[in-house]
């Protein structure tokens, strides 16, 4: 069963790495390289949906702007707060991101 098809179309995002990350009311959380909104990859959550269907949500798009780091590389993982964190590839930053979730 496919999830979701990433498809890189400006807003979307492509080439997901690393693992994917479950939080506790069943939402997936993962990675990707490249697209979304700057072209430099993606922090998303695939959300489950009656009826068997997931919805896709990026959470963060990244920048090369001097500031964030790009291009994500592995996988991510949860704080016990709910924070994630992960690891860029260019600009070898660590990565925060919160989630509402």
């Amino acid at each position: 069963m496919i999830l979701h098809s990433f498809n890189d179309n400006g807003t979307d995002a492509a080439r997901p790495q690393g693992n994917l990350i479950f939080d506790d009311s069943g939402n997936l959380y993962g990675a990707t390289s490249d697209g979304g909104a700057y072209s430099f990859g993606t922090v998303f959550e695939l959300a489950p949906t009656g009826g068997g269907g997931w919805t896709e949500a990026t959470l963060y798009s990244f920048n090369d702007n001097g500031i964030d780091g790009w291009a994500r590389f592995a996988g991510l993982i949860f704080d016990a707060s709910g924070n994630l964190y992960g690891t860029t590839w260019k600009a070898a930053h660590m990565v925060r991101v919160r989630c509402s979730s």
